[in-house]
C-alpha cells in the first residue's frame, strides 16, 4: 500500500464546498477506512482518512450493488483503501455538522 497516495485535503475541501466530484478535471479521491459500523439497513457509518484529515461523520450507502457486495463480503475492513466514485455532503442542522455521504465506491486495497 505504500505506493498509494491518499487524496490529502479532500475531506475538508468537500465539506467546505470547494470541490465536487462532478468537476470534469477532478480525479476520484482515494480514502482509507478507519472503521465501519452498520447503523440502519442500507447505511453504514464510516470513519474516513484522506492522508491529512480524519472524518468521523461519514455515511456509506449500500444502494449501489457493487458497494453492497463489498460490504457483505467483508472487504471493507479497517485500513481498506477505497476510491470514492460518487459522494456528496449533507448538512445536519440539529447536530450542527456536515456528513460526507459515499454512494458508490471501488475497493483499491483490502484492509486488515
Amino acid at each position: 500500500m505504500s505506493h498509494l497516495r491518499l487524496s490529502k485535503g479532500f475531506i475538508n475541501a468537500m465539506l467546505d464546498g470547494r470541490v465536487k466530484l462532478s468537476d470534469a478535471a477532478f480525479e476520484a479521491p482515494l480514502l482509507q477506512l478507519l472503521g465501519t459500523k452498520p447503523i440502519t439497513e442500507g447505511l453504514v457509518r464510516v470513519v474516513l482518512f484522506d492522508g491529512r484529515t480524519i472524518n468521523q461523520h461519514g455515511i456509506l450507502s449500500l444502494e449501489d450493488h457493487a458497494t453492497h457486495r463489498l460490504f457483505a463480503d467483508g472487504l471493507l475492513d479497517k485500513f481498506a483503501v477505497v476510491r470514492a466514485l460518487d459522494c456528496s455532503t449533507n448538512k445536519v442542522p440539529t447536530r450542527n455538522m456536515t456528513v460526507l455521504l459515499l454512494s458508490k465506491i471501488e475497493l483499491v486495497c483490502a484492509g486488515e
